[in-house]
């Protein structure tokens, strides 16, 4: 099984963005979904809103690109009381799947977000980036 990790770290706009996530990839068995592995999902120390976030984003990835993972199951997710949103949990998701379907980000794993327009964002392409779902200021 593949895994795909993620660690954002990112100024926007002068504030400090920090999530890790870490999925698990099935090339079956999963049903073309993500969900948070059980020990995730009774993990009290780790917000069920950044859960919910992780399996969010790595549902968008895979309903988005990596069309050889038939689910995948978040594993991890690492965070801080200050620096994490769901928006950038969501992310972090995001590009820990594109991981473990063998998208690498090369020596910047920068590149695979985008902070344009004071917004974190994913990028799929030159073209084509994707932004989590809206969220209140902090």
């Amino acid at each position: 099984m593949a895994m795909g990790r993620y660690r954002l770290l990112r100024v926007v706009d002068g504030r400090c963005n920090f999530a890790e996530v870490t999925v698990r990839a099935a090339d079956s068995g999963l049903a073309s979904r993500a969900c948070a592995s059980a020990e995730l999902q009774s993990a009290h120390r780790v917000p069920q809103v950044w859960v919910e976030a992780a399996v969010q984003g790595a549902a968008a990835a895979l309903g988005r690109r990596p069309a050889e993972l038939a689910g995948v199951e978040v594993t991890s997710v690492v965070g801080s009381d200050v620096d994490t949103l769901p928006a950038t949990v969501w992310c972090a998701a995001f590009c820990a799947v594109l991981i473990a379907a063998g998208r690498s980000p090369g020596d910047d794993p920068k590149a695979l977000i985008s902070t344009s327009g004071g917004r974190l964002g994913v990028v799929l392409s030159s073209a084509e980036t994707v932004y989590p779902p809206s969220e209140p200021e902090r």
